[in-house]
């Protein structure tokens, strides 16, 4: 047998360029992707991500509007989802901080801003048929009572105020001092005086 005193051949150099060519590109491309992933943006989209998964959203965003359909089934609604404008959104929300314990739902009909007899709003005033404080319900049998109309103001600071209910009889007193339009309660009664019906 001969030594081959050449050295090595011309393939076996090319083959060993080639797989560290291989390498050294492959390694790069590694590199990259492990850049993009670290890069702020990334970070920001894992970090937000997470937060949405484990974030539970804050109260007022709960269904809290009991809603009565016509089939007298009852389904549960965030208030801007029934109302129409954002003081009857604003005026469900206050009917519902007035509320404490469980028992935190406010009940209306479905059609309740549909232009009918259970809402009436002239400028920072409004009356509502709605029920406050009433439990989770299903049907018309979870609840243990009817509506009544309630009577809010919007104050100085944009926000509205539950003032009286027809359960608790209007003082005429009240309601004139902080200038309901009789549109709105056409009727009150303090003892010894009553606006005129309408």
């Amino acid at each position: 047998m001969k030594n081959n005193e050449k050295g090595f051949s011309p393939v076996i150099v090319l083959v060993i360029l080639v797989a560290v060519l291989l390498g050294v590109v492959g390694f790069m491309v590694y590199k990259n992707q492990n850049k993009a992933d670290d890069s702020p943006k990334s970070s920001t989209n894992k970090a937000q991500s997470k937060e949405t998964v484990s974030k539970t959203p804050p109260a007022e965003t709960a269904p809290f509007v009991n809603v009565i359909q016509d089939d007298s089934s009852i389904t549960q609604f965030t208030p801007d989802k029934i109302a129409k404008t954002t003081d009857q959104a604003a005026i469900l929300t206050a009917l519902h901080n007035t509320c404490s314990g469980n028992d935190k739902y406010v009940t209306v009909s479905h059609v309740v801003f549909d232009g009918g007899p259970s809402f009436a709003q002239e400028g920072n005033y409004a009356e509502i048929n709605a029920t406050a404080c009433t439990p989770l319900a299903k049907t018309l049998d979870d609840l243990g009572g009817s509506g009544s109309a309630n009577y809010l103001h919007k104050n100085s600071s944009g926000t509205w105020v539950l003032d009286t209910s027809s359960q608790m009889t209007p003082s005429c007193a009240k309601v004139d001092g902080l200038g309901y339009p009789s549109s709105i309660i056409a009727t009150c009664y303090d003892g010894s005086t009553s606006r005129a019906p309408r």
